[in-house]
């Protein structure tokens, strides 16, 4: 990295760092700035002349950005090539983050950046699950997994690490966004799963390194998680609990919410029942989220086949297919029925039913008036 580089870095982590100002007066700075190299090079009236503060006219220099032990600290683990800032404006940076009310400046990230890029569903819910909320949890995020889809959730106890692990468990990749400095493990005893994200995933977090996690730093954390993702699934949300404030910031940030629902009478649900009869969207299985989300996806996926379209990509999407969703090659250019499919294929109902919502997304299959399938490409 060249000296005006290493410089338009540490201005960028002396921006994340910096605690005069909060992220919506950062934002309102970078508006008028094109680099946070120029805000630590501008007087301290002017600054406070665009934030509308009083200065204080003995304070007529500038702000600069001191190289302290903290910064040191980020630049140091920056040399690690799996770890990243992403900054606002950044090419990885995501598109649906940056449509919030108040995005992060910048993310530290150690992992697959390319994930930012990906369609995310978030999973969240219950510290305490049931063996039913846990075995509900495993099977729709396994399933959205297999289908391409990145989990995204907040590494917590329970539905959080749950959801992680069922994708990790069928090799496909996992965001977890954590609420303290990705230096700091917490929950400490999800040391073995974190470093497993960031093998096999992304981990990520606004926050700098040496941040402590604390009961101020999850929700902001889970404006984030809710941002990043197209929906959010709740399993298990107690009336007064983190997973409703996702649930929260989820439908202020105009995002689906897909909501399990549970026994009348366990407590475990009572803010889950609460969001259905607010209008989240029940669900039983993967197939209600793919079915409300169609539309979204249908637009992500045309956008990267438009990015990437060469010569024989037609073939090579359909081969593509073949391989991740073995169920198109049991399905003829004559309709064939879901009975037949699932014979044939020897997979789930499940299974095919969400391969097929998704296939025929992609445009590769079509459903018949009779309620058949016949291959189209």
């Amino acid at each position: 990295m060249d000296t005006k580089q290493n410089h338009k870095q540490l201005a960028w982590l002396s921006l994340a760092r910096d605690t005069r100002f909060s992220i919506l007066q950062k934002h309102q700075l970078l508006s008028n700035f094109s680099c946070p190299t120029q805000i630590y090079e501008t007087q301290y009236r002017d600054l406070c002349n665009l934030l509308g503060w009083q200065a204080n006219s003995q304070k007529n220099t500038k702000f600069h950005a001191n190289l302290d032990n903290g910064l040191k600290q980020d630049l140091v683990w920056l040399r690690n090539p799996n770890n990243h800032l992403v900054c606002w404006g950044n090419q990885y940076y995501p598109d649906l983050l940056a449509q919030i009310s108040d995005p992060p400046i910048c993310l530290f990230a150690s992992g697959d950046l390319q994930l930012l890029l990906e369609p995310k569903i978030s999973v969240v819910g219950s510290r305490r699950p049931t063996p039913v909320g846990a075995k509900l949890t495993n099977s729709i995020a396994a399933n959205l997994a297999r289908l391409g889809i990145v989990i995204s959730s907040g590494m917590a106890l329970g539905i959080d690490a749950i959801s992680h692990q069922a994708a990790l468990s069928i090799n496909e990749p996992t965001i977890a966004v954590m609420g303290c400095g990705l230096d700091i493990i917490s929950p400490a005893r999800h040391r073995v799963l974190f470093e497993k994200i960031v093998q096999h995933g992304l981990v990520l977090s606004e926050y700098p390194l040496g941040y402590p996690a604390s009961k101020y730093t999850f929700p902001q954390r889970n404006r984030i998680v809710s941002g990043l993702s197209y929906g959010v699934v709740i399993v298990e949300a107690a009336d007064k609990s983190g997973t409703i404030i996702t649930a929260r910031l989820a439908m202020e940030q105009n995002r689906e919410v897909f909501v399990v629902p549970g026994s009348p009478i366990n407590p475990q649900y009572t803010g889950s029942h609460r969001l259905i009869k607010q209008g989240a969207n029940l669900v039983t299985g993967v197939e209600d989220i793919l079915s409300e989300l169609s539309q979204k996806l249908q637009m992500v996926l045309d956008v990267n086949a438009h990015k990437g379209e060469t010569q024989g990509s037609a073939i090579e999407k359909v081969d593509k297919h073949m391989i991740k969703y073995p169920v198109l090659k049991h399905i003829d250019y004559e309709p064939t029925t879901i009975n037949q499919i699932i014979s044939d294929s020897g997979l789930t109902a499940s299974e095919v039913s969400s391969m097929l919502l998704i296939l025929e997304v992609e445009g590769l299959v079509t459903a018949g008036q009779d309620g058949s399938y016949l291959r189209v490409c």
